[in-house]
């Protein structure tokens, strides 16, 4: 149980710090009126995962990786950042909110040490992982196992953070994959404390919205939340847009709309299924119509989708594997269709 709190804080550390940068850095230059707590997070878990994606065409992503991650990371937040105060202030503030987030602790990692209970972690998942963090991209892989060609940028991530404490502490093979519930504790934290400002409001609709959202959170995912699988992921994705959009509305400033676009994208990246969220970023874009805008979706989703149309033109010779049907290369080892 320890081991897995120690790796959730780690994903914390890492992405909290490296979303305040970039935020930092852009704030300077475009002004963000209001922020929330979760948005640095979920910034950094972006860089994160569209860094390790390039890189790991190249290189594989092993503890070396990992470590040299950590070290920029918290050399960068040293020198550029001051104490992020408003996640602690805003947990001692309202004793439901640190009840709540205690309780889901306690939950998840309870759950979680006591194994993974999604089976296709341990019969396809925990494999691409295990390619990842040993090799770069390796041409035609594929041909070994069709759901090795099926790579989801969700274990690029996971691969970087799939952390065996044998590496460090020599107990044995002692894995922990804590993406997946590091994400989870956050988008908790984010709906209780939504939850509890609208009954202070005595806000009806958003006492309803997110009372149904927390409890679906609390009763459905702690089990699920060990494991490596995308469906996950997606689902506090779909969670923290569709929240964003209850409070925000339909009109978006260019931070949110910059940040909804780039959990879109990355998301079809982790499942092609997640392709229906692009409907909810059209209507925004018909609503809020600018070419800075289009200009916007245009270079985040170039960024988001290169790494992937590389990564599966390697593995299968497709851009976009099982669906062969787009089809513009005849390499070696191409996936017969």
């Amino acid at each position: 149980m320890a081991i897995i709190l120690i790796s959730f804080f780690i994903v914390y550390y890492c992405f909290h710090l490296s979303g305040q940068i970039c935020i930092k850095y852009f704030d300077k230059r475009f002004p963000i009126s209001t922020r929330e707590f979760q948005e640095p997070f979920f910034i950094g878990f972006i860089l994160f995962t569209v860094i390790s994606s390039y890189l790991s065409i190249f290189t594989p992503l092993s503890f070396t990786t990992f470590l040299i991650y950590i070290i920029v990371v918290s050399i960068l937040s040293i020198i550029f950042l001051k104490r992020d105060v408003n996640f602690w202030e805003t947990l001692s503030k309202s004793k439901f909110i640190l009840a709540t987030v205690i309780f889901a602790i306690i939950l998840t990692l309870t759950v979680a040490s006591t194994g993974v209970y999604v089976g296709d972690t341990w019969l396809y998942h925990a494999q691409n992982v295990q390619w990842i963090r040993k090799y770069p991209v390796v041409p035609g892989l594929a041909h070994l196992q069709p759901q090795l060609g099926q790579k989801s940028q969700f274990f690029i991530i996971s691969a970087l953070f799939t952390i065996d404490f044998k590496d460090i502490l020599g107990l044995g093979p002692t894995l922990s994959f804590p993406i997946n519930g590091t994400v989870f504790l956050v988008t908790v934290y984010v709906i209780v404390k939504h939850f509890v400002e609208g009954l202070r409001l005595k806000n009806n609709a958003a006492i309803g919205f997110f009372g149904f959202l927390m409890t679906i959170l609390i009763l459905w995912f702690p089990r699920l939340v060990s494991s490596l699988s995308p469906d996950i992921i997606c689902s506090f994705i779909i969670i923290i847009c569709y929240s964003i959009l209850f409070l925000k509305g339909f009109k978006l400033g260019l931070f949110h709309f910059s940040f909804l676009t780039a959990l879109i994208f990355l998301s079809v990246t982790f499942k092609l299924s997640m392709v229906f969220l692009g409907i909810t970023l059209m209507v925004i874009l018909i609503k809020q119509f600018s070419f800075k805008r289009v200009v916007l979706i245009t270079i985040i989703g170039a960024t988001i989708l290169l790494p992937y149309f590389i990564r599966n033109y390697f593995l299968t010779g497709y851009l976009i594997y099982p669906i062969s049907f787009i089809d513009f290369f005849n390499p070696d080892w191409k996936i017969p269709s």
